[in-house]
């Protein structure tokens, strides 16, 4: 299995998940691996909805964008097949940091590496996950069968849950 394979079933997961949360918003969802975020925008006709757009010099995975009335939001999943590690959160956080998307996940049928356990789990170091005041990057190990982000596995642990509250 390549990462690229990863792609078709978190395109869906994304577009459904998005869907449940903006019921009333239009809802677009993207592989953009092999291209900017930037260019990706003008080719779908939506860099109107985002003013700052020239500056999205970033390769995202999968890329969601949720229009509603007044509002433009972006949506980010970067994949990796093995373990996730601190690399992989410093890649999403610098992306997450230029576009700052309502939703930034980071997922992996391996779920995380050992030491990145350790920092977040043993050391409690959430911190490096945030992105903006009320924003954080969410890492999940995910499940090939169901097709979805193995909700137990989340970290930070109760995120899904808050940001249900949220809405």
């Amino acid at each position: 299995m390549k990462e690229k394979d990863l792609y078709p079933q978190i395109v869906n997961w994304l577009l459904k998940f998005l869907r449940s949360y903006y019921k009333k918003g239009e809802i677009t969802v993207g592989d953009t691996h092999k291209i900017n975020l930037s260019d990706f925008l003008v080719r779908i006709g939506m860099q109107d909805k985002f003013p700052n757009f020239n500056v999205f010099d970033i390769k995202v995975d999968i890329t969601g964008i949720i229009i509603r009335p007044q509002k433009a939001d972006l949506a980010f999943v970067e994949c990796k097949l093995n373990p996730i590690r601190l690399l992989d959160v410093g890649q999403l956080l610098g992306y997450s940091l230029v576009a700052k998307p309502v939703f930034s996940y980071l997922l992996s049928p391996k779920g995380v590496s050992d030491p990145l356990h350790n920092l977040l789990k043993v050391y409690g170091r959430h911190d490096i996950l945030k992105y903006s005041e009320e924003h954080t990057l969410r890492i999940a190990k995910w499940d090939i069968q169901k097709e979805e982000p193995i909700w137990s596995t989340l970290i930070p642990a109760g995120a899904y849950l808050r940001r249900i509250q949220r809405i």
